[in-house]
């Protein structure tokens, strides 16, 4: 599974709270690991995941 399939599984049912906590660390171990020349997978599906908060109204749940 890729990294941003598995954040989006991890993230159903979470509160905004949780969503933002959500680490690379963990995001990588959802996955199983990843070679470090994939690393970069975690940090732009989190990336996506940071830039769509952001765009969420202020109080949206």
């Amino acid at each position: 599974m890729g990294c941003a399939a598995a954040l989006a599984e991890a993230l159903q049912g979470c509160t905004l709270a949780e969503a933002r906590a959500l680490s690379r660390a963990t995001l990588i171990g959802l996955v199983d690991g990843l070679p470090e020349a994939s690393g970069h997978a975690a940090t732009l599906s989190l990336m996506a995941r940071d830039a769509l908060l952001a765009a969420l109204p202020a109080g949206g749940s």
